[in-house]
This record gives structure tokens, sequence and C-alpha cells, in this order.
């Protein structure tokens, strides 16, 4: 191990100390560490510049009225500064909003969720956070999560979910590794 510099990064009054959503985002080849803030006058993605630790831009998030993305946001994902999804973990949902706040669209991700009796997979349930950030490759969104709900031995428990944007589809991956035990042992005590 090595000892390395450590950042520090300005903050006002409005900006709160704790934060469990960090992403690192490219703009116009720099290098910027954005933070979701969230307090008591309103939430908001701050976007800062690494070199001098300022807070150079940030995307509004409305706390009321028809732009209001909801209460529930578990992570985002800056695209760039006018797409950036913000997940909405109770409903299931990427909310894709502009360098304003504003909605620009709601992407149901439940709505194409396998159905419950499916034979084939459990669903994981997405909760992304500082440790397991949302991430994009091509027009696919990753997220990882933990299984949702009680699986039965016949079928596959997941935690990723891959949501492709261009077809508006989900398709669920990656099991549980082995250290966790066999499933269907698991079930069959």
């Amino acid at each position: 191990m090595q000892v390395m510099p450590y950042k520090t990064f300005e903050m006002d009054e409005n900006t709160s100390q704790i934060t469990q959503f960090m992403q690192l985002f490219t703009v116009d080849d720099t290098l910027r560490f954005t933070m979701y803030n969230s307090n008591i006058y309103g939430k908001n993605i701050l976007v800062f510049d690494l070199s001098t630790g300022k807070a150079v831009d940030s995307v509004r998030l409305h706390k009321e009225g028809p732009h209001n993305a909801g209460g529930n946001i578990q992570g985002y994902y800056i695209h760039n500064m006018d797409s950036v999804y913000l997940y909405d973990f109770w409903q299931y949902t990427f909310v894709l909003v502009n360098r304003g706040g504003e909605i620009i669209d709601r992407i149901n991700l439940s709505e194409k969720f396998p159905d419950e009796n499916s034979p084939d997979v459990t669903p994981s349930s997405p909760f992304p956070a500082a440790n397991m950030p949302i991430r994009r490759t091509g027009n696919t969104l990753i997220l990882q999560g933990m299984t949702r709900g009680v699986t039965d031995a016949k079928r596959v428990p997941t935690v990723t979910a891959l949501s492709n944007l261009s077809d508006n589809t989900v398709k669920f991956a990656n099991t549980y590794p082995a250290v966790y035990g066999d499933m269907k042992n698991l079930h069959e005590r």
C-alpha cells in the first residue's frame, strides 16, 4: 500500500457533507467529480473541478411540480449534462432529466421484468450505491442489486439488471457466487 494525496472539495452552507452517490464524469476531455446533494433546501447533483475542488456546475432536481423526480432517488448516471438518468428505487424507474432538472422521460423497468411465475430467473432488485454505481455500455445501462423476494430452487436468482435503451428491454444476469452457497440446497432444507 502507498499513501496517496487526498482531495478536498469546497462546500457551502447548502451542501450536505454526507452523500451516498458519486460519479466521475468527463466534460470536454476534463475529468470531473460529481455527487448527489440532498439537504433540507433541495436536491441537486454537484459537479466539481478536480484540480481546484470548486463546484463548477450542477443539475437541479425539483422538489415539487411537474418536474419533481420524487424523493426515492437511489443513484444516477450522467451521460451528458442534458441526459442525466436518476434511479427511483421504489418505482424501479429511471427518470431522465436535463441540466435544469426538467423531466424528459420516465423508463419504468418493472414493466419489463419477467412475470413473477417465470420459470427461468428471479429478477434482481437494482440498488445503486457509490460502491455499485450505474454504468453504461453502448445503449445499455447496467445496475447491480440483490435478489428481490424469495426464489425457489427452480429459478436462478440474479444480481445484475441490463436495461437496453434501444429496444426498452430489461435482462437479468449474474447469479450469486458460490460463496453464498448452493441455492437449490438452501431451499431443500
